[in-house]
């Protein structure tokens, strides 16, 4: 896939995942991707489509929905309202304090290129914040540890948040509905109304960028580290900010399973790869109980297997060769999904 066809991978991670280069099949990374159509008309029943009505806004739809999903509720923060630029906030998935803590943004374009932390000022209520300008930043909510000094002299012009203050000590959120966003999938021009829920942004699954990870991590696993490492740095050095590519670069000593997962989190991270990554290298449950503290009480064992659907099974012709109870899971297990409460990286 690397060496014998047209996949390129892009210089600028965040117009990877810009709106105008949605479209999986003009996207040089896109390997394989789902098609979502730009015609409203599609998977709705209604004569005339209206992405405000109330019937629309809360019905269940067709396309691409996932910029709903990793959106917190910014429209509840002064200066804000909901608007189609921003997306609506679902707030179904959010990232561990651990998996922001992997990212050097002095370095590495990925931490800008995924994640969204201001939002500007759009018509809403300034509230406290006497100095806000409309158009100007509204929220700054920040992965670092920012100084006491830096906030104060925001005080009067817009909220500041660090990452101490959007988690506990423990690594759990202070509020579920107050997150840094992962903005790979948002959606901007693409949608008519604010409650049209539908993007037509295409959802990509397999990108070029993972081919270099995967034979990274075969050579390291046949023992040829020097493949490994070369393989592994031609990815670092592109994803690399400008005069920062040998910051970048990795040597043998660092290559581990551990390393392999980092660095899918970097690059894969809210791609829905994760559960399989951990799956298939062991460390669900050893990750998910360290690093996930609002779902380390909750994963068992048998979290490692995918229940068939108790529908499917009834369907199936052959449904009497089945156990209804999938394998290595307990009878009260059997059906219920295994959300972990949180998006789950490390």
């Amino acid at each position: 896939m690397i060496d014998d066809y047209d996949f390129e991978l892009f210089d600028d991670y965040t117009a990877l995942w810009h709106i105008d280069n949605s479209e999986g099949s003009t996207n040089s990374e896109m390997i394989y991707y789902v098609n979502y159509s730009e015609n409203n008309l599609i998977n709705t029943s209604d004569d005339e489509f209206d992405g405000n009505t109330e019937a629309n806004a809360f019905r269940q739809e067709g396309g691409n929905q996932l910029h709903l999903m990793f959106t917190p509720r910014y429209d509840f923060h002064s200066g804000m309202v909901l608007d189609i630029i921003n997306s609506i906030g679902f707030q179904r998935y959010a990232c561990t304090r651990r998996y922001l803590e992997l990212f050097n943004s002095d370095i590495d374009q990925r931490y800008q290129g995924t994640f969204k932390e201001v939002w500007y000022a759009n018509g809403g209520d300034v509230g406290q914040y006497v100095d806000m300008v409309q158009g100007d930043t509204a929220i700054y909510w920040s992965y670092k540890d920012l100084s006491e000094e830096f906030k104060a002299s925001k005080a009067t012009k817009y909220e500041v948040m660090d990452i101490n203050d959007l988690y506990n000590p423990d690594g759990s959120l202070t509020d579920f509905r107050n997150f840094i966003e992962m903005h790979k999938h948002n959606s901007t021009t693409d949608r008519d109304a604010i409650f049209e829920f539908r993007s037509k942004r295409d959802a990509f699954v397999i990108r070029i960028a993972e081919m270099y990870m995967i034979v990274a991590e075969a050579a390291m696993q046949a023992g040829n580290m020097t493949e490994a490492v070369e393989y592994m740095n031609m990815l670092r050095r592109n994803r690399a900010k400008d005069g920062f590519e040998t910051q970048m670069e990795i040597s043998a000593a660092d290559m581990d399973m551990d390393f392999i997962l980092e660095e899918r989190g970097r690059e894969l991270g809210g791609e829905l790869l994760r559960w399989f990554d951990l799956k298939r290298t062991g460390k669900l449950i050893e990750y998910v109980r360290m690093y996930n503290t609002d779902a380390d009480d909750n994963i068992m064992d048998f979290h490692r297997l995918r229940p068939i659907p108790q529908s499917h099974l009834d369907g199936s012709p052959i449904e009497k060769n089945f156990n209804k109870t999938p394998v290595g899971t307990s009878s009260e297990s059997k059906g219920k999904g295994h959300e972990y409460g949180l998006f789950s990286f490390s």
